[in-house]
């Protein structure tokens, strides 16, 4: 699935950058089109990255806690990681 999800978010790159180009916003009909497909794309690319950037808030708070830190840290740290991990299954739906 993260496969599948990777390889949109790198075709909603590749539209981003095509959208821009003059020549396709000189062909109206293939701008639109592309605009459309790239409009389709945005909410499931958002959440992805969302996802992404809650796992890596993740990895980093438990390196952290992996490292010898004062206890009311390790606590803020534990904190983070609940709340993250917390949000995963709304993205995941």
């Amino acid at each position: 699935m993260f496969q599948k999800l990777a390889f949109i978010e790198e075709k909603y790159e590749e539209l981003s950058q095509k959208i821009s180009d003059p020549e396709v916003i000189a062909d109206i009909d293939t701008w639109r089109k592309l605009m459309k497909e790239h409009s389709d794309m945005t909410p499931i690319v958002e959440k992805f990255r969302d996802y992404k950037n809650i796992m890596k808030t993740i990895e980093d708070a438990e390196e952290m806690l992996a490292e010898k830190q004062d206890p009311e840290f390790e606590e803020l740290l534990r904190e983070e990681i609940n709340e993250a991990k917390g949000a995963i299954p709304a993205l995941e739906n």
